[in-house]
Formats: C-alpha cells, sequence, structure tokens
C-alpha cells in the first residue's frame, strides 16, 4: 500500500466548538424542548441555537436507528466540523463537536481554505468523549444515580461543576493513538518483588478492614491494582495525567522524571518517611477526595487516601463503615503503619530496578508501539517521544489501528511517499506497530528488522510471522 503525505505547511489546529449532554424524555411536548438540556457549553450561545442544534442530533439518531436499531449515529462530518455521539446510559446522550484542521494559502493573489479531515480521527473522538463520561463517574456516580437521589436540578449542577473545567484541560490537537488506547505502563518486577508488593497490599487490606481496594504504583508505572480492569484504567489516568500533574509535593517526590529507572536509579536517596498526598486532612487546605468504583458488582462511594514514600505509592479505596475510626484518628494510624514499611519496600524495588538495568542499558532506538487490550499494557517510546515521528505518521497510525478494530488478526505493511514504512499487526487482544525511518530499505530488509524487534522485545509473546 502506498499513501501521499500531506505537505508540510501551516496547519490550524482543530479546537473544541461545542459539547452538550442532554435528555430527550424530559422534553417531550412542544415548548418544552429547553428542559433536555442538561449541560451546554458554551453557555453563551442563545437559547434557540441549543435547542436547534440538539434537535438536530436527535434527528440523526432517530433516522439511523431505522438501519441500526442497537448501535445508532455515532459521527456526523461536515467540512468544517466533526461531531461524536455516545449514549453512556440509557436516555442521555453526550456529543463533543470539534473544527476541522485546516490551512491557508495564496493562489492567483485568492486566499485558499484547504480542510485537514485526516488529522482528527473519529475513533480519537470517540475515545476523548468515552473517557470524560468515565472520569464523571468516577467522581459523581452516574448520571442516572445523581437524578435519582438530587432531582434534574442537581445533575445540571454537578455537570456543570464537572465539565465546565474538565474541557479546558483538552486540546483536540493533542489527541492521537495513545488517547484512544489509553493503556498503562507497568512496572516489569520478578516474581519475588511482585509477590513482595502483593503481600505488604493484602497487610494493608487486612489490618485496616475499611480500606476495600488499593492500587501500588512506582513513579508513573502500575504494580498492582485490585480495582476492575475499566476502574484501574480511568484512575491510572486520572493518577497520571491530572493528580501527579497539579500536585507539587507529589510530583516532587517521584514523578521528577518521565520514567520508574531513570528516577530510581538516581543519585538521590530515598525518604525515610513519607507523607498523604490525599485524603489525610482537611486542616491542611486539602479538600477529601471522593470516588465512585466498583466493589462487589457495584459501583460504592469510596474516600481516597494516597500515601507516597519516595517512589513508591500506594491509593487505598475506604469505604465508611459504623465501625470505623475518626476521620482524624485514621489517617495519623495508617501514616504510621505505613511509613517504615513503604519506605523500606520501596528501597528494595530500588535496587532490583538497579541490578535489573544492565540488562536494559540500551534504550529503544526504533519507533514502535505495542498494546495489550485484555490487560491495558503498552508500551512504546513515542509515549514521551512524540517529536520522533511526524503529525502525519501519527494519523497514519490511528487510521490503520482504526481498520483492526474489525479484524481478529491480519498484518498491513505500507510505504509512503516519502519512503517510510509503517508496519502493523493484529493477533488476538495484542496489537503491534513499527514504524522504520531509514531510506533505500526494501520489503525484506523492513520484514528482517521486525523479526529482531520481536525478537527482542516480546520474545515470550506469540505473534504470528
Amino acid at each position: 500500500i502506498q499513501m501521499k503525505m500531506t505537505s508540510q505547511h501551516q496547519v490550524m489546529e482543530s479546537e473544541l466548538k461545542s459539547f452538550f449532554v442532554y435528555c430527550p424524555e424530559l422534553g417531550t411536548k412542544e415548548g418544552t424542548e429547553e428542559r433536555k438540556i442538561l449541560y451546554y457549553s458554551p453557555d453563551s450561545l442563545p437559547k434557540n441555537r441549543k435547542i436547534r442544534n440538539i434537535g438536530l442530533c436527535e434527528a440523526f439518531v432517530n433516522f439511523t436507528k431505522t438501519f441500526s436499531p442497537d448501535k445508532p449515529c455515532e459521527y456526523v462530518h461536515t467540512q468544517k466540523t466533526k461531531q461524536v455521539f455516545l449514549e453512556p446510559e440509557a436516555g442521555i446522550w453526550m456529543i463533543l463537536t470539534v473544527t476541522v484542521p485546516y490551512s491557508e494559502t495564496i493562489h492567483n493573489s485568492e486566499r485558499v481554505i484547504e480542510y485537514h479531515e485526516n488529522f482528527i480521527q473519529e475513533s480519537i473522538l470517540q475515545a476523548a468523549l468515552k473517557s470524560s463520561y468515565l472520569m464523571f463517574k468516577l467522581f459523581n456516580g452516574t448520571f442516572r444515580s445523581i437524578q435519582t437521589t438530587q432531582s434534574i436540578e442537581g445533575l445540571k449542577k454537578r455537570l456543570d461543576m464537572f465539565y465546565s473545567r474538565y474541557w479546558r484541560n483538552i486540546d483536540p490537537s493533542g489527541l492521537d493513538i495513545f488517547s484512544v488506547f489509553q493503556g498503562i505502563q507497568f512496572l516489569p518486577l520478578d516474581k519475588y518483588m511482585y509477590l513482595k508488593v502483593h503481600c505488604f497490599v493484602n497487610l494493608v487490606e487486612t489490618t485496616f478492614r475499611n480500606i476495600k481496594r488499593s492500587i501500588f504504583v512506582c513513579g508513573d508505572q502500575l504494580v498492582w491494582s485490585g480495582l476492575e480492569p475499566e476502574d484501574t484504567k480511568i484512575f491510572y489516568q486520572y493518577l497520571s495525567t491530572w493528580l501527579l500533574k497539579n500536585t507539587g509535593s507529589y510530583e516532587s517526590s517521584f514523578m521528577a522524571s518521565q520514567s520508574v529507572t531513570a528516577s530510581v536509579t538516581g543519585s538521590s536517596t530515598a525518604p525515610t518517611t513519607g507523607c498523604f498526598v490525599a485524603g489525610d486532612s482537611e486542616s491542611e487546605g486539602r479538600k477529601p477526595v471522593w470516588v465512585y468504583v466498583g466493589i462487589d458488582q457495584q459501583l460504592t462511594p469510596c474516600k481516597l487516601y494516597i500515601y507516597s514514600a519516595g517512589m513508591c505509592s500506594i491509593c487505598m479505596f475506604v469505604q465508611n463503615e459504623g465501625s470505623s475510626p475518626s476521620s482524624e484518628e485514621f489517617p495519623k494510624r495508617l501514616g504510621i503503619f505505613l511509613g517504615p514499611r513503604l519506605s523500606h519496600l520501596g528501597s528494595e524495588i530500588k535496587e532490583f530496578v538497579q541490578r535489573s538495568r544492565t540488562q536494559s542499558q540500551e534504550k529503544l532506538t526504533y519507533k514502535m508501539v505495542y498494546f495489550n487490550e485484555m490487560n491495558l499494557a503498552i508500551k512504546s517510546p513515542l509515549m514521551t517521544r512524540r517529536s520522533l515521528i511526524t503529525p502525519e505518521m501519527m494519523c497514519l497510525l490511528t487510521q490503520v489501528n482504526s481498520e483492526y478494530d474489525k479484524l481478529e488478526e491480519g498484518e498491513t505493511v505500507i510505504r509512503t511517499m516519502s519512503d517510510y514504512w509503517v508496519v502493523a499487526r493484529k493477533n488476538g487482544h495484542r496489537r503491534f506497530f513499527v514504524l522504520i525511518t531509514q531510506k533505500d530499505v526494501n520489503f525484506a530488509e523492513v520484514n528482517e528488522e521486525v523479526r529482531k524487534i520481536c525478537q527482542k522485545e516480546f520474545s515470550n509473546i506469540y505473534f504470528f510471522d
């Protein structure tokens, strides 16, 4: 397959145009259409425009239900915008609209605008929209549960409080294939070290019975999670994207570098005591953080406690019970218990990483992406070094990945007009992409290079040849 890359010129990036949540059942009679609106941004838009836009989206959904009752309208394209639809809960719809990137040129003294619809993929927008719902549910619960306990007005206030801040921090032009995967970076430990972490988590949960679930992380890499996979994915995203970047003390403790290997093998020594990052006391100016996670197949509100010592942190989900200690006594006892134990465990993990460093001394010089849908594991040097490839190449990866959503297995080899090679493979739940930027290589040489990468990085994983 040969593809022509877009010529290099100034492109106006994609921007968020609108986002709204509506419920059709709330305004079924003429003159009550405004009641359907649960949240609309930008709020400055005239009321009639909001009603008209929502009515158009309803028409799209109702029309497409004729052909696909179970899976109606997912997205709508125009020359200037792309719109994606999501029904996260029965009868409630979320709509995200972004502008299509475009470039301006002067031809024969006339202004010519060219739109680049391939620069923003539907799968990326769908993933961003779904992630926004899961993030809301993590901190607020479901839409319907809020409607039941706090009425429609209560739901509207919750939506406004959350999404008025959430979308200000999302740049559509910065979304890519990693936004689709939302994968998790795992810290590779041997069986002995992993068992020590597992035993430590079990000891904490056994000693403090109201801690129902826990997550153990080192730097920005996950070691252990007791949550369901979907809860783990969205909480890890919150941890790595929001909390770690916005909490100064947390970031300085073990996020000083991009990878845990760099942080644990540096010259600085780990502290002998730790501290709470969340959940310890309101007196220090930190408000308690409540999250909703699945416990025994039920969405349960829990208070979030995060304790950090050196590069290691344990996130604990505490469910209040009648026999639980007071809010002031509990974190004090918990901190005394965790401090020396977590510090000691962190030192052992640091020593293990140092011993293993000789085996991974050579950094990944090739451009590859590996993702496992089953455990959400992701591995790629491009996650922290996106500048290694062009935006056009990143878009190409996303396009190929979207095609693989329909296939159980397959292999695709692409040679671009720039003489670059892209090799993509899918086998069951595993996806693997390699970019070869070396020019003047043939198909056989590309295939041999991919074979060497698989043999070196994934010797214990089956990929068909």
